[in-house]
């Protein structure tokens, strides 16, 4: 499915920039507002009705993007709750109906909050498309470091695993590499904003740990948890300045 969808979407795609470039040059696409598209066929038609196709159709797609996003973003935790303990069990909790209430109403006022913050930057979708990118920074980070770690220890290493320490290794440098250029090239104005998303995870974090009567924090969290925290005030700083 995620195949097939891939090359449906680049197929799509493909076709809408040949129909651009068949009636404007780069030049004119650049000036246009969006959805561009609807001057393009307002034109091709000599007709509103292709303004109109593309303004409905716009609207479709974003509604029911949004009705996607919130499910999975309220599913994601229900799930994290009830099989894996991750997510305070508040999380876990179904509707008659076998709906995650409770996840559904958390996902769509963190989505209220990022759409407020968005509000103060002048260029917020540019400014959401970087923070969407820039998100996957850190998790990234850990990740890689996390398999430098155990490829350069005897015994931590998985058996059996289909490449070797030492490749695994050159994989991870190189990777931790992109992640820290990628990151970089973004700013660290938007890097350090996609923090404030991580903090307002810790509270929750914490809810969950309590309720399953483990530590706050281990050592090596608690230096985390700090450094997300600073790093999200100064990203809320960037953000006002």
């Amino acid at each position: 499915a995620t195949i097939t969808g891939f090359i449906i979407c680049i197929v799509m795609y493909t076709l809408v920039g040949m129909l651009s470039l068949g009636v404007y040059s780069y030049g004119q696409l650049a000036h246009l507002t969006s959805p561009s598209t609807a001057y393009i066929l307002t034109d091709l038609w000599h007709s509103t009705i292709g303004r109109d196709v593309i303004t409905v159709a716009l609207l479709f797609a974003v509604f029911s993007s949004w009705i996607s996003w919130i499910q999975m973003l309220a599913e994601l935790p229900q799930h994290a709750a009830s099989e894996d303990g991750a997510f305070p069990r508040a999380f876990a909790h179904v509707s008659k109906r076998n709906v995650p209430d409770f996840s559904v109403i958390m996902a769509t006022l963190v989505i209220q909050v990022i759409i407020i913050i968005a509000h103060f930057d002048l260029n917020a979708y540019q400014m959401l498309l970087t923070v969407v990118g820039t998100m996957t920074v850190p998790p990234f980070l850990i990740s890689e470091m996390y398999l430098i770690k155990i490829s350069r220890k005897d015994g931590e290493f998985a058996k059996g695993a289909k490449h070797s320490p030492r490749k695994a290794m050159i994989i991870a440098v190189l990777a931790l590499a992109y992640t820290l250029i990628m990151g970089v090239s973004a700013g660290i104005k938007y890097t350090a904003i996609a923090f404030i998303a991580y903090a307002i995870g810790i509270p929750f974090y914490i809810w969950a740990r309590k309720q399953y009567n483990k530590p706050m924090f281990t050592k090596g969290e608690a230096v985390f948890a700090i450094i997300i925290v600073a790093v999200a005030v100064y990203g809320i700083y960037a953000l006002m300045a």
